[in-house]
Formats: structure tokens, C-alpha cells, sequence
């Protein structure tokens, strides 16, 4: 799109410098770039510098469009990284700590055995009763 602009408003530019800088004091058969327009009337005259500023204009909010464009992306894709940054900042943290607490963890397990409750009478968690009105937690499937 910038290039586009750029294009349209150096030919504009250069078609109405030209015709300006040939066409001085008579308006009758004007030249441009060593070619007869073929325009006798200076209304059709004006008509052609009209057409010319308005490309002009155009090339000009084309280039425009464009760059504002541009800078609008830097900023989205700019604040992307800053996220992606900030994300992997506390994907580290969280990696440590849980490295961290796993250590804590084995360490804890490795210094106290598991405990079984009193009376279960088989292996912890075998869904066994542990005495009348004492209930373990432990559910199999189809229990409730």
C-alpha cells in the first residue's frame, strides 16, 4: 500500500510539475513529457490538473494508510513479545518452584513413611472397613 502511494504520487507529482514548468503563459495545445495533450480550452485544462491533484491526494493517503498500518502491527506484534516474554518469565518461576516443592516432597516422603490407619486390616486404600461409623475415604467404582 506504501509503495503503491509512493508510486501514484510521484508520477502525479512529476505530470503536474512538467506541465506547469512547459506550460508557462499559453494554455493552447499544452505539453507534457515532449507530447501534445490535444486540449484547446482551458476548462479541459483545469480538468487534467484537477484529475492530477486528486491522484496526488490519493498517493498521498495511500502512504499514509500505510504507515499507519505499519506502525499499528509494530505495536500489536511489539506487545506480543512483551507477553510472550512476561508468560515465559513465570513459566521459568513456576518450573523452579515446582522443582522446588518436588524436592521438599521426596524429602518428606523419604523421612516419614505412610502411615495406615488403625484396624483397616489390609492394604491402605483397599476399600476396607476401619471399625463401625469410621468411614476411610476411599471410594471403588460402582461405590457410593
Amino acid at each position: 500500500m506504501i509503495i503503491i502511494g509512493l508510486v501514484l504520487l510521484i508520477v502525479a507529482a512529476v505530470f503536474g510539475l512538467d506541465l506547469m514548468w512547459k506550460n508557462t503563459f499559453h494554455i493552447q495545445n499544452p505539453v507534457v513529457f515532449g507530447q501534445s495533450l490535444g486540449i484547446h480550452s482551458a476548462a479541459v485544462f483545469f480538468l487534467v490538473g484537477a484529475i492530477t491533484g486528486a491522484v496526488l491526494i490519493f498517493g498521498i493517503a495511500l502512504v499514509l494508510g500505510g504507515v499507519r498500518r505499519k506502525g499499528r502491527l509494530a505495536f500489536r506484534h511489539h506487545r506480543e513479545r512483551q507477553q510472550a516474554s512476561k508468560t515465559r518469565a513465570a513459566r521459568t518461576e513456576l518450573e523452579s518452584d515446582n522443582v522446588a516443592l518436588r524436592h521438599e516432597l521426596d524429602k518428606h516422603q523419604t523421612v516419614q513413611p505412610p502411615v495406615r490407619p488403625a484396624g483397616s486390616g489390609g492394604p491402605a486404600g483397599s476399600g476396607g472397613s476401619a471399625g463401625p461409623g469410621h468411614d476411610t475415604g476411599f471410594r471403588g467404582p460402582g461405590q457410593r
